[in-house]
């Protein structure tokens, strides 16, 4: 069990913690959460949206700064990666698939730590309850919204050469 402590954590202690729990946690904005479990649907949209076609995908933890640790859904690295490492520190695109219990948390606390981290060009949101994918992208500005619902069917990863269909990403969903 988990002990309070009197000072913020670091990166490294959080991830020693983890590592000797059974359950899965989040470190973000110094608050450490534990995932909940992903339901039915969530799982059934999840695995579609990882299959662009000329990228890697890699189930890891992204850690964009000193004081976060975050478990995307999907997260997609152009570069190598480093095998003495379990984080990815460089990731191009994060997707997260938003549940009603998980969206304040997704659009919020993590959206604000992912646009700090350089090598992101891409932030996806995948809702759970109906086919609506919302893609931020990164421009020299700041950061475009693009939503996709149907009649739509094209979302479109740029930076990463990706496109995908609602009808794929959402395939074996109920949706």
């Amino acid at each position: 069990m988990a002990k309070a402590r009197p000072q913020p954590w670091t990166v490294e202690e959080f991830l020693a913690f983890e590592a000797e729990e059974a359950e899965r946690y989040e470190f973000v904005d110094g608050i450490v959460r534990m995932m909940t479990g992903g339901s039915a649907a969530h799982s059934r949209t999840r695995p579609t949206s990882q299959t662009p076609s000329t990228t890697r995908c890699a189930r890891a933890p992204a850690a964009p700064t000193s004081t976060t640790v975050m478990y995307p859904d999907v997260v997609v690295v152009c570069g190598p990666l480093s095998p003495d490492d379990d984080r990815v520190l460089e990731p191009a695109v994060v997707v997260e698939v938003v549940s009603p219990t998980t969206e304040t948390h997704d659009r919020v606390r993590k959206w604000r730590q992912y646009q700090t981290i350089p090598s992101l060009r891409h932030f996806v949101l995948v809702a759970q309850s109906e086919r609506r994918i919302e893609v931020y992208t990164r421009k020299r500005d700041g950061w475009q919204l693009a939503v996709v619902e149907p009649p739509e069917d094209g979302v479109t990863l740029g930076a990463v050469g990706a496109s995908h269909s609602l009808e794929g990403i959402y395939e074996g969903s109920g949706r």
